[in-house]
C-alpha cells in the first residue's frame, strides 16, 4: 500500500504540472482578443475551471501525504482577466486552440490511469474528485475535437 500511495502521489504532482501546462496556454489564449464570443467564454470557463482543477489536485495530495493544511503543491492563481493590446492572427489562435485539443486529449488519457491508481490504491476520495476531472477534460476535449480540425 505505501508503494501505491507514493505512486498515487507522483501521479497527482504530475497531473498537477499537467493542469499547469494547460492554465498557461489557457491564459495566452484568454490575454488575445478572441473573435468568436461564445468561444471567448468557454476559454474563460476552462481557464477557471483548470485553476480549480489545480486546487482540488493540491487538496488530494496532501490529503494522501496527510497534511491537508500544507498541500506539497504551490498554486499561483493569477487574475483570470484578459490583458488588453496584444494582438494575434487568426492562424496563432488556430494553432493554440489545436495545441489545446492535443493537451485535452493527453489530459484525458492520463486522467483514466490516475482514477485506476487511486481505485487500486483504495483512495476513493481522490478518485472521485478525479472522475469529476476527467468528466470536464472529455467534455472539454470533445468539444475541441469537432470544433478544431487541425
Amino acid at each position: 500500500m505505501a508503494n501505491e500511495r507514493q505512486d498515487l502521489i507522483i501521479l497527482l504532482q504530475s497531473a498537477d504540472a499537467i493542469e499547469r501546462d494547460v492554465e498557461r496556454l489557457l491564459r495566452q489564449i484568454h490575454a488575445c482578443p478572441v473573435p468568436d464570443p461564445p468561444l471567448a467564454t468557454r476559454i474563460s470557463g476552462w481557464l477557471e475551471e483548470t485553476i480549480r482543477h489545480r486546487d482540488r489536485i493540491s487538496h488530494c495530495i496532501g490529503r494522501i501525504d496527510g497534511d491537508e493544511n500544507n498541500p506539497q503543491v504551490q498554486m499561483q492563481n493569477l487574475p483570470v482577466s484578459a490583458e488588453t493590446g496584444i494582438e494575434e492572427s487568426q492562424e496563432s489562435l488556430d494553432a493554440n486552440l489545436a495545441k489545446l485539443r492535443r493537451e485535452a486529449n493527453r489530459e484525458v488519457a492520463f486522467y483514466t490511469s490516475v482514477v485506476a491508481a487511486a481505485e487500486v490504491g483504495g483512495f476513493f476520495e481522490t478518485k472521485l474528485v478525479c472522475e469529476a476531472i476527467l468528466s470536464q477534460k472529455t467534455s472539454m476535449a470533445n468539444w475541441l475535437s469537432y470544433r478544431v480540425r487541425k
